[in-house]
């Protein structure tokens, strides 16, 4: 292993995917309610219990798990030397992974998934944690790292 064979971008998409991997242990959602207090000050909010990555959704988390693994997998495998030379270049998968996996990030930030509250009689609210700002974040640095590990290597 070479670490001087590196680039900056290479160094951002496994750091990145690293960042992914332990944010997926983050809670990602939680239920927000509201519930009135008779004779007290009012209303008062609640926060449930966070729901990480893996406890929030179904198949996503299998997207976030293998964008993590291949951002780190970019990192390790051009500190050895050993890039894959396929027919599609493997910076170029990561790129797209990533890129997948902050598209579906996005849309949970607007639409978070149903989860059922243990209160009744009060309104409730899926609440974003910051979890999922930290998986935005690394998914956009494994796409931007990936990306410009593709330019490096196709402007050899």
């Amino acid at each position: 292993m070479d670490p001087s064979r590196t680039r900056p971008a290479d160094a951002v998409a496994g750091a990145c995917g690293l960042l992914l991997l332990i944010a997926m242990f983050l809670p990602w959602f939680g239920l927000d309610e509201a519930v009135d207090l008779p004779g007290g000050p009012g209303t008062i909010v609640t926060q449930g219990r966070g729901l990480n990555a893996w406890e929030a959704f179904r198949y996503v988390d299998v997207i976030l798990l293998v964008a993590a693994l291949l951002g780190m997998a970019l990192l390790v495998l051009r500190a050895a030397h050993v890039m894959p030379r396929w027919r599609v270049p493997f910076p170029l998968i990561v790129t797209a992974v990533g890129a997948l996996a902050t598209v579906l990030i996005v849309y949970r930030l607007i639409d978070p998934p149903a989860i059922e509250g243990p209160l009744s009689g009060g309104s409730a609210e899926v609440g974003r944690r910051i979890g999922i700002y930290f998986g935005l974040l690394a998914t956009a640095g494994i796409t931007w790292g990936a990306n410009g590990s593709l330019g490096a290597q196709v402007g050899r």
